[in-house]
């Protein structure tokens, strides 16, 4: 985990194994909290900077990103940040949905009777944003908001085909009509997710991405889920494995 001075000044990311089911791979890489202090920041970024740009040249695979506004930290700092760039990004409204929750739908009083002392009742809408405009504006967006809780990067072979099937698979369970009239929607995961889900559940969570990739405030860390072993690509990166039984991973950047 990125949690120590000495760990952060070494310019290296830990990436620890999630336990599941799943018959791909499901790492963390877990930060000293969110919103990512500058220094650490800029490893993340370096980090995803390489393994995307691995990922791409080895497997002929591309990547969209988007921005899960209902997670960012700092929220004022962030939306101004993601509001002024809206022409230079062209975002497109979606809908999140976690695939192993209740699917969206308005409140209820028994929304509020169950809330605890202190306790916020569940976020009403997940509202995402596709980055549109271009593959250099996707980059720009992807590093200037990482580090706020809300940046996420999905790659496949196609774009396009992603989101339809993320339509197929999670719209259906959507009754409220409020919700069910957006134009596209993405799969939200956390480290429970993987935890506890079936390799089946999962393969069709992720609705044919190849690797998704998620700021996770719940697991106060970066998500990383991919179909297939990214060994090779950690090895490509100059990585070492910590420990053979669990598979940890420290990746110099």
């Amino acid at each position: 985990m990125l949690s120590s001075d000495t760990e952060r000044e070494s310019g290296s990311v830990r990436l620890d194994p999630i336990p599941s089911g799943f018959s791909g791979e499901a790492l963390i890489l877990q930060l000293s909290g969110l919103p990512i202090q500058a220094n650490e920041c800029k490893i993340v970024r370096r980090f995803l900077d390489a393994l995307t740009s691995a990922v791409m040249g080895q497997w002929k695979i591309t990547y969209e990103v988007f921005i899960h506004a209902a997670a960012l930290q700092h929220k004022d700092g962030s939306s101004i940040h993601f509001s002024s760039k809206g022409k230079d990004w062209l975002p497109r409204l979606g809908l999140g949905v976690w695939p192993d929750r209740r699917p969206p739908a308005i409140w209820t009083r028994e929304d509020f009777d169950n809330l605890g002392p202190g306790q916020k009742p569940r976020t009403l809408r997940n509202q995402v944003f596709q980055i549109t405009h271009s593959p250099k504006a996707r980059e720009e967006a992807r590093n200037s908001m990482l580090g706020w809780g809300g940046m996420m990067q999905v790659m496949s072979a196609d774009g396009q085909k992603f989101l339809e099937r993320s339509r197929e698979a999670l719209l259906p369970a959507i009754k409220d009509p409020c919700f069910n009239c957006f134009p596209f929607y993405l799969p939200l995961l956390e480290g429970k997710s993987l935890m506890h889900g079936k390799a089946d559940e999962l393969n069709s969570w992720l609705c044919g991405a190849s690797v998704y990739i998620r700021e996770s405030p719940e697991d106060r860390g970066i998500l990383i889920v991919s179909t297939e072993s990214l060994q090779p690509i950690f090895k490509v990166l100059g990585a070492s494995c910590e420990n053979d039984k669990s598979v940890t991973w420290r990746v110099p950047v």
